[in-house]
């Protein structure tokens, strides 16, 4: 038996059925030659990465499969972090984050578009005006991946049980920063809801009176004056 082989995870590839497609799945309505010729050459499966009928995120139900012990995983946004080459120690907790428009309404901000595009200058620009921040011994500091996305690396007595802020569905008001039921009395935990909010609002005034926004308003386009966070 070879040593070597490819393993091909079709991650995301379920779907619903829709009328439009005389009620199949999109997967099952496509032509998929390529696909169909690497299944009969080798060998196919459904695989449950936890529990029967339990739907494990991406991150999670990857690294069950690579054979990881669920305990010891360390969050998606450590994942990120240590892939783009972002140094982290043990005790310092990596948010997802990206750049969106936002909107004011009722007291609320709303997700106006997560979906942006920004020169080079442009993004590095508004890093530069949001990067660091420190509230009672927390830094927050922003660290760009690519593009308007990056990761927020949250150093001082802190943990990552704390809630996303990102609404994900465009015209939602953003998720106000908590932290998890079960670590509602932990100080490190509320040390850092409480400096990522304030991180976050204050990115988001700070932006809103951006040099780079009135010249994008000038041409047109979409403010960019919002960070959203995910998977501390």
């Amino acid at each position: 038996m070879s040593k070597k082989c490819v393993l091909i995870l079709l991650d995301g590839l379920g779907d619903r059925s829709y009328k439009e497609l005389g009620n199949l799945t999109p997967l099952q309505a496509a032509e998929t030659p390529v696909l169909d010729r690497l299944a009969t050459a080798g060998a196919n499966g459904l695989y449950h990465a936890g529990l029967q009928g339990q739907a494990l995120p991406s991150e999670n139900a990857h690294f069950v499969m690579f054979g990881y012990d669920m305990a010891d995983f360390p969050g998606r946004g450590a994942l990120e972090a240590l892939g783009a080459g972002i140094e982290l120690s043990h005790q310092d907790v990596a948010i997802l984050s990206h750049f969106v428009s936002l909107r004011e309404a009722q007291g609320c901000l709303i997700l106006d578009d997560d979906k942006l595009k920004a020169a080079e200058a442009e993004a590095a620009a508004l890093i530069q005006a949001v990067r660091t921040y420190e509230q009672n011994g927390v830094t927050a500091c922003f660290i760009q991946t690519k593009g308007l996305f990056g990761v927020i690396r949250l150093q001082g007595n802190v943990s990552p049980f704390i809630t996303d802020t990102d609404p994900i569905v465009k015209n939602s008001p953003l998720i106000a920063v908590k932290t998890w039921k079960n670590h509602a009395d932990d100080p490190s935990s509320r040390n850092s809801a409480d400096a990522l909010r304030a991180y976050l609002l204050r990115a988001w005034k700070r932006l809103e009176a951006h040099p780079v926004n009135a010249e994008r308003i000038r041409r047109g386009e979409k403010i960019i004056n919002g960070l959203v966070t995910q998977r501390a």
